[in-house]
């Protein structure tokens, strides 16, 4: 059995992978022609591989499910994301500041190169899914009946999945281990909504509206 993980980049990807392969007990593959980063740990030999992509292109063939995210939260993660030297909150108050954040998120913020904004890229998804989860419902362990089974087996088996993959605890994991690269992409820097300028706001509202109904 094979299920694929698709959304938007910085929207809870690898997180879901990791928990519907822990719930499963499965492992997590790497798609054909796809760069992906699988580390040691995502490894496996159960029946169930877990598949996780941004590429919308494919999607017919595979049974999928669609992950989103506040889109202010992605852009302010993406924004940090590879950059460890701006999640010193001194560096990003007194020597960068919030300007470049929204300079940079006037630009790339929802409309990520390659992908297209996070409207297209949602509306390109909407083929053979299975159904939509959203990343605040899971960190509140709330996850859609009809996808429950689908995706986890059981309540029983998503709740134990949580505790396994519970932040905290794969930092500590990452950190006992020396997995520098692990650790970084896991404990980045926890920015608010509200360094992001109305202007800024707005632009990222247009680009990714259809994502905003799904939480009205």
């Amino acid at each position: 059995m094979c299920i694929t993980v698709i959304g938007y980049p910085k929207s809870g990807n690898t997180w879901l992978s990791r928990l519907i392969r822990t719930a499963k007990r499965g492992s997590i593959g790497i798609l054909e022609n796809e760069l992906n980063w699988v580390d040691s740990s995502d490894q496996g030999e159960g029946p169930v591989v877990v598949y996780k992509t941004h590429n919308t292109s494919g999607l017919s063939a595979r049974q999928a499910v669609y992950i989103v995210r506040n889109p202010y939260d992605v852009v302010i993660s993406s924004f940090y994301h590879n950059k460890p030297w701006l999640r010193n909150k001194k560096i990003m108050t007194f020597c960068v500041g919030k300007s470049v954040l929204n300079l940079w998120a006037l630009v790339y913020g929802c409309n990520w190169p390659g992908l297209g904004t996070y409207n297209d890229h949602y509306s390109r998804s909407q083929v053979n899914l299975v159904g939509t989860v959203k990343y605040e419902s899971l960190k509140q362990s709330h996850v859609p009946e009809h996808l429950m089974e689908i995706l986890f087996e059981s309540k029983s088996d998503f709740q134990r999945a949580i505790l396994v993959e519970k932040k905290e605890k794969k930092i500590n994991e990452f950190r006992n281990s020396g997995d520098t690269k692990s650790l970084n992409f896991i404990s980045g820097y926890n920015s608010k909504k509200n360094d992001l300028w109305p202007l800024t706001k707005r632009v990222i509202f247009n680009r990714s509206y259809k994502i905003f109904k799904l939480y009205s």
